[in-house]
C-alpha cells in the first residue's frame, strides 16, 4: 500500500516526502436574498438599507466541526450603511443554541463566531441540512442587475478552511 500525491499522481514512498495541501469542500448551495426578514417592503429594493439573508445548504454529508466560524465577503456593489448595525442587528436561524457574534475582519468581510459552540461539550460536530445568516444594515445596489458573488467560507477552530462557496451566490 502506498500514498498517492494528488498533484502529480505519483506514489509517494515511505522514504520520500511530499507537501500535501487540503482542499476545502464546496458548499452545495448558497442563496442570497436582499431585503429579507422583518423589514421587507413592497416595491423596488434599489438603494434600500436592509438585511441580506444568506441561506447556506450544507446537508448531512458535510458536518461542521464544533468551534467553527464563518466569513462572509460582501461584493463591492453592496454598500455597508452602518458597521455598528451590522454587528448589533445581524442574526442567524437554524442553528440550535447559537450565540453568534458578528464582527469585521476587514472592510468587506464579516466574521460570525460562536455560531457552532455547543453547550454540551460531547458534541464535536453539527450535521445541518441548512441554516441562514441575516446581515443587517447593507445598502442594495441602485440597479436590479445581479451583484457579483458573495463569498462564504467556513473555518474550523484551528483556522483551517473546511467549506467554501466563492461563486454563484448572487443577490
Amino acid at each position: 500500500m502506498g500514498t498517492i500525491d494528488t498533484a502529480t499522481g505519483r506514489e509517494v514512498d515511505v522514504s520520500e516526502s511530499a507537501n500535501i495541501s487540503a482542499t476545502p469542500n464546496e458548499i452545495p448551495q448558497v442563496t442570497v436574498t436582499a431585503c429579507s426578514g422583518s423589514e421587507v417592503k413592497a416595491g423596488s429594493y434599489t438603494g434600500e438599507v436592509c438585511a441580506y439573508q444568506i441561506r447556506v445548504k450544507v446537508g448531512p454529508k458535510l458536518p461542521i466541526k464544533a468551534g467553527s466560524y464563518i466569513e462572509v465577503e460582501i461584493p463591492p456593489e453592496v454598500q455597508i450603511a452602518n458597521t455598528i448595525g451590522v454587528v448589533s442587528r445581524s442574526y442567524t436561524e437554524g442553528i440550535e443554541d447559537s450565540k453568534a457574534k458578528f464582527s469585521f475582519k476587514s472592510l468587506r468581510t464579516v466574521l460570525i463566531k460562536d455560531l457552532f459552540n455547543p453547550p454540551n461539550r460531547s458534541l464535536n460536530e453539527y450535521q445541518l441540512e441548512m441554516f441562514s445568516i441575516y446581515i443587517s444594515d447593507l445598502v442594495t445596489p441602485r440597479t436590479t442587475e445581479p451583484t457579483s458573488s458573495f463569498k462564504v467560507r467556513i473555518y474550523d477552530a484551528n483556522n483551517f478552511m473546511q467549506y467554501k462557496k466563492e461563486s454563484l451566490a448572487f443577490s
